[in-house]
This record gives structure tokens, sequence and C-alpha cells, in this order.
């Protein structure tokens, strides 16, 4: 399946698009949104919002699936919000992801090939690229002293992830070529030697990048986490507190007690 204009745009929480491997899922249109009329992004706010009373109205023990993508989707909207009001950091998660969309695959050409390039992409699309920056943006926030620590780093958490939370099978050699080909691009960005604001832009992404942030450890515990406070508002940390397994979301748990 080609990438295709639906999976730039996508706000339902799925993703299979053997084309781009998810590289390039959701992530463009929500960064449309940050520049589109305010009305827009109301817009958007209020479907989340609705969402969100609707699959509350009644307790369950557990949220429900519903409720956990509106959760997701507030923090979404809070990020986009963030984001209109932060020229600046627009650009930069736009060209950090127009560098690794349009740089990394050439340079992984080979190892796609050499492992069949269609059962890798749709392998990808098992949270790969989005668990791949989430798990740089711990990396880097960990070795900020010995950045050439981090693509070995990354692998390694990468691989290891992948095999705890069961993720479709992708070649070992293939994991560790993606890693190295994006800290390659990463390196070469505008802002790279702003290490707070390449951190923070990763996140970004991630988090836009995910197609369903509420069934990924890595993006809420390196990304959404981490965003409490200065991105994610009070109300959607409460929200996300319902949804996540509290170790998930340390951070914001010790912000709410404050």
């Amino acid at each position: 399946m080609a990438h295709t204009s639906g999976c730039a745009e996508a706000q339902k929480h799925k993703c299979v698009c053997g084309g781009c491997g998810g590289l390039e899922h959701g992530w463009r249109g929500h960064l449309r949104l940050a520049v589109a009329p305010p009305a827009d992004r109301a817009a958007f706010r209020a479907r989340a919002d609705a969402a969100w009373s609707t699959a509350t109205r009644r307790k369950r023990p557990e949220p429900s699936e519903r409720g956990k993508a509106a959760a997701t989707d507030t923090a979404i909207a809070d990020i986009v919000d963030w984001l209109a009001a932060n020229g600046r950091a627009i650009e930069q998660v736009e060209e950090l992801g127009t560098a690794i969309a349009g740089e990394a695959p050439p340079l992984l050409a080979p190892e796609l090939e050499a492992h069949g390039r269609t059962a890798c992409m749709k392998a990808m699309t098992d949270h790969f690229w989005c668990e791949l920056l989430a798990c740089f943006a711990r990396v880097l926030s960990d070795v900020k002293e010995q950045l050439d620590l981090a693509p070995g780093l990354v692998a390694r958490e990468i691989l290891a992830s992948r095999q705890a939370y069961k993720r479709s099978l992708l070649a070992d050699t293939v994991a560790r070529a993606a890693v190295h080909a994006t800290w390659e691009v990463v390196q070469r960005v505008s802002f790279a030697a702003r290490l707070d604001d390449l951190i923070r832009a990763v996140r970004i992404l991630a988090v836009l990048i995910c197609k369903a942030p509420e069934h990924h450890a890595a993006v809420a515990r390196n990304c959404l986490d981490p965003l409490s406070g200065e991105v994610i508002s009070t109300a959607t940390q409460e929200r996300l507190m319902q949804i996540f397994p509290a170790e998930w979301l340390q951070e914001t748990r010790t912000t709410l007690a404050s």
C-alpha cells in the first residue's frame, strides 16, 4: 500500500500504510492544524472533549478504548495549541520530521531490500518510528555530555522494547540501520546544537507520529510525561492519569501532587 494523504492527515488511532511504514503518519496534518485558524483547532479539541465525555459517562473498572483515545487526542490538542503559540517550535518539528522522512529511508534502503521491503514496512507500522523517536528522546536527555553513545543505546533499547511488547518482527539489522540513519539525519538539522530544543522537538514528533499513544509506554514515559506542565495542561494530565498505568507518568503524578 502506497503512502497517501490520508496517512499524512490521519487522526484515527491506527496505521497500515506500507508506503511509509508509519514514518509520515499524522504529524504533517497536525502541524498544518497548528497554523490553521483557531476555529479549526477548537473544533479538533471539541471532538476530543465530546468523545471523552461520552466514554466516561458511565463508571467502568477500566477506561474504554474510546476513552483512552480521547484522552491522548486531548494531549495532542494541547500540543497543537502550544505549537500555534510557538512558531519557532513548529518550524523545528517540521524540519526534523521532514529531514527524517526524506533522508532516513534512502540510507536504510539496502537493509530494507535485503530483508524484503514490503514485510519490513508493514512491521514498521507497529509503533517502530515513534518507538525510535521516544528512545532517542530519553537517551539524549541522559547522555547530554556523551552524545556519541546515543545510537548504540537507542538500538539496544528499541530491540529490547519490541521484544518485550511483542511488536511485529523486524530484523535486528534493519532496526539498527534505522537508528543509525536517523541519528545521522538528526545531527544535521539546523538546531541540533540546541539540545533542549532538539529533545523537545523529538518528543513532540514522537507523539504526533504515534498511531495510538494510549498503547505505547515509551511514548507516554519519554514524551508525554516530560511535556507535562510546559505543553500538556493540568486538565489533560488528569485525564492521562486515568488511562495510563501510574508508572508511565511519574513526572505528571509528581506535578499533580504538588
